[in-house]
């Protein structure tokens, strides 16, 4: 299935070439925005768009095709890969698959050389998406913290979510 055009014309590039073209990716957004309480998983059938909507097979292949839009959209206007930005995206850290989401989303954009960043680090009102915090419960307390504005003190670090985009962060070797 070909990926849907962007809309007619998409935006125009502009002639400073210090400008980047940044783009936020949550795709399918019934898996990574809304916390579906498990119903779902990544990959497999989800609704495209909206709650209850038609179901779309989502793994890898069709995460490629969406970003397929903004890859042609660069390429018919001249705007080099180095200039493309993929300035947020994410998924609830307890959706089952996020890691895979993950995994493939950062592998796509990597393989594009687009730049990217991930949302969230250490949000400071919202846990759904911080990675380090894995993708079980939060601990005792967290909320307690918080709403003290106080950052919550809690073994982050390695699990599946973290170590996809910790490893991605990673310099390349010499």
């Amino acid at each position: 299935r070909e990926p849907a055009p962007l809309p007619r014309g998409g935006p125009r590039p502009q002639p400073d070439p210090r400008i980047l073209y940044a783009f936020h990716f949550y795709n399918p957004w019934e898996f990574t925005g809304t916390n579906n309480k498990g119903r779902l998983a990544y990959p497999g059938e989800i609704p495209e768009w909206t709650p209850g909507g038609p179901l779309r097979r989502w793994d890898r292949a069709a995460l490629d095709a969406e970003l397929r839009k903004v890859e042609a959209w660069s390429r018919s206007q001249g705007v080099p890969a180095r200039r493309i930005v993929a300035a947020e995206f994410g998924c609830i850290r307890t959706q089952p698959g996020a890691a895979a989401w993950l995994t493939d989303v950062v592998s796509l954009l990597e393989r594009r050389e687009w730049h990217w960043a991930f949302y969230s680090f250490r949000e400071d009102v919202w846990a759904a998406m911080d990675y380090e915090a894995g993708t079980g419960p939060l601990p005792a307390g967290y909320w307690d913290a918080v709403n003290a504005g106080r950052t919550p003190d809690f073994r982050r670090g390695p699990n599946p979510l973290w170590d996809v985009l910790s490893a991605a962060l990673r310099p390349p070797p010499r």
